[in-house]
């Protein structure tokens, strides 16, 4: 990693979204089909709630890479940000059906936990699932399986976020 690229992932580290987007527009007017580099600005986008502007940096990076599982995951992710549900959960269908392996050797760019991967996996498409069918339990066992999956590895949801959330779905959702 040289110096652009270590001061672009110390500015994503500090939440200067803005800055590293600028640098990072700058790196691929040089490097257009760096599908690691779309997706870094994609996320620059998404993690300000820009979804419309993030989604043709992550439907780019998935062309660039249709290997890669974090491109096609970041894809579905800001697809169900912008109410594309459909779209969202046939993307994560096939990475759900990846095992923990799988994605850690599908690309060689990502530092991927495989197993906290697909179990985040799960949990997406349990939001999907609740908020589509509005039923807790048609949702439920992918909450299932991203609860046993995510045991000993990292996640993008803390336990406290995802209890809150949880609670939320259930009392809105849970029939009987």
């Amino acid at each position: 990693m040289d110096a652009v690229d270590q001061r672009i992932d110390a500015l994503m580290r500090s939440n200067e979204w803005t800055s590293a987007a600028r640098s990072l527009s700058a790196l691929l007017r040089k490097r257009s089909d760096d599908h690691f580099l779309l997706l870094k600005r994609g996320l620059c986008d998404h993690e300000r709630h820009r979804y419309s502007k993030a989604l043709p940096w992550f439907a780019k990076a998935a062309a660039a890479a249709p290997h890669c599982p974090c491109a096609q995951y970041n894809l579905a992710n800001t697809l169900f940000m912008l109410k594309r549900e459909g779209e969202a959960f046939a993307i994560l269908s096939k990475l759900a059906a990846m095992s923990p392996d799988m994605v850690e050797d599908a690309c060689a760019d990502a530092d991927e936990d495989g197993a906290g991967f697909v179990a985040d996996v799960h949990y997406l498409l349990f939001q999907i699932v609740i908020e589509r069918e509005q039923d807790y339990a048609a949702a439920a066992p992918y909450l299932q399986r991203h609860l046993a999956l995510r045991k000993g590895h990292r996640s993008l949801w803390p336990l406290r976020v995802l209890r809150r959330e949880v609670k939320g779905y259930r009392k809105e959702y849970e029939r009987g």
